[in-house]
């Protein structure tokens, strides 16, 4: 039963699924403006341009890629999903730097917020995970 299982509770499908989703509208609509629309960032930016780019298509691409693998019970969505926190982290201390909230009244804690809620999300899904064993003849008869 648990070789075909990602997780261990149903509640943490439920929550990847739902912090996935949300990660993909968001992403969603700013990859549909740059695409689409002719959204482009500010020429000021100089050499940050295209790495900005490049971080809203990865976050998207991964997060649907762990979504995907979720559905189809792979064991790959948690090392998508461990990519796209990266990803989130780095273009959040991206945009912090661009624009300028160090100086911020609530700079502390909107980043000490969204890492930990990103730290919490991470923590969930890799401590829940199933592990595969290294020698399965070992451990038959014990329970998980």
């Amino acid at each position: 039963m648990t070789a075909d299982r990602i997780f261990r509770y149903k509640f943490i499908y439920f929550y990847a699924i739902i912090f996935l989703l949300g990660w993909i509208i968001y992403y969603g609509i700013h990859v549909f403006n740059i695409v689409f629309e002719g959204f482009r960032l500010d020429e000021t930016l100089g050499l940050l341009i295209v790495p900005i780019y490049l971080l809203f298509f990865g976050i998207f691409s991964m997060a649907i890629l762990s979504l995907v693998n979720i559905f189809r019970e792979s064991k790959r969505c948690v090392v998508y999903f461990n990519v796209l926190t990266v990803l989130l982290a780095l273009i959040t201390i991206l945009n912090y730097y661009i624009n300028g909230y160090y100086g911020k009244k609530y700079f502390f804690i909107a980043l000490i917020f969204f890492f930990g809620l990103l730290s919490f999300s991470a923590f969930l899904i890799n401590y829940y995970s199933y592990k595969s064993s290294e020698n399965e003849i070992e451990d038959i008869g014990k329970s998980t």
